[in-house]
């Protein structure tokens, strides 16, 4: 209780949420307004007015422009100034292939569909192959995720270990644990008060998840679809047992500092 109400920690939850609203938020509304996707065009002339169609099925901007080398356009899109090549009546390139589980890009699918005489961006077996220049990586989401997880343990354990710390030593310089180990045993203390502050860590670990998912859903950000939900859970199990680990290694380390009596 006197942790929660303490105002350095709604200060530093205000921050928190203040840091995990900008993150994710400021990406997804700046995605809105992206500029076109640029996709080459190799062979017939009719390759420029399927691009623009798909374009307008998936209401995207697109901007084709012509190659006369395949070669050429292929080095443009490794280079990572093209999105995609379609190779009329052939075939489109993406840069990398996609990952398992996954599928191609909307855009690169929806000129397959259409450059094989379909009439909407819905995948069909007749539609043309879409190959990808480089070898599939782990999902972004993925990582993005993992990422988020070790530093949000890393904050969780520095954060209330110190804490915890302090108040072992604020406990000793008081002389209040004399009068707390006079009627319970000093392991019952340790874990009551890494129990007692690991409240308060979940309580504001659970505003960032709140504001995480609050605002992914309101900006329509990718994050919150892509985020793997195996990450999270292995995340969840680690930070529990990382806070326990190490949170009780700081309440040990502060109960063995020495507390010096000032002599009137």
């Amino acid at each position: 209780n006197e942790r929660i109400g303490a105002r350095s920690y709604r200060i530093t939850t205000v921050v928190l949420v203040a840091a995990v609203v900008l993150a994710v938020g400021i990406p997804a509304l700046l995605s809105g307004s992206s500029k076109p996707h640029k996709i080459g065009v190799v062979g017939g002339a009719q390759g420029i007015a399927t691009v623009r169609e798909a374009g307008a099925v998936l209401k995207q901007k697109v901007a084709p422009i012509r190659f006369a080398s395949l070669a050429v356009a292929t080095s443009q899109l490794r280079a990572g100034k093209l999105s995609g090549v379609y190779v009329v009546g052939k075939r489109v390139l993406i840069k990398q292939t996609p990952s398992s589980g996954t599928g191609s890009p909307a855009l690169a699918d929806a000129i397959a569909q259409l450059g094989a005489g379909g009439r909407s961006a819905v995948p069909l077996t007749t539609a043309l192959p879409v190959n990808g220049l480089e070898k599939a990586a782990k999902p972004l989401p993925t990582r993005l995720t993992g990422r988020a997880v070790c530093i949000l343990i890393y904050i969780l354990v520095m954060t209330y270990g110190q804490r915890i710390t302090s108040g072992v030593v604020e406990e000793k310089a008081s002389r209040v644990v004399e009068i707390l180990l006079s009627s319970i045993r000093p392991t019952q203390l340790l874990i009551g008060k890494v129990l007692g502050i690991g409240a308060t860590a979940l309580v504001q670990v659970a505003a960032l998840v709140a504001a995480f998912f609050i605002v992914a859903s309101a900006t329509g950000s990718s994050v919150l679809h892509g985020a793997a939900a195996g990450v999270v859970v292995v995340g969840a199990l680690w930070m529990v047992l990382g806070y326990a680990l190490y949170c009780t290694m700081f309440a040990a380390a502060g109960s063995m500092v020495k507390i010096g009596r000032a002599h009137v």
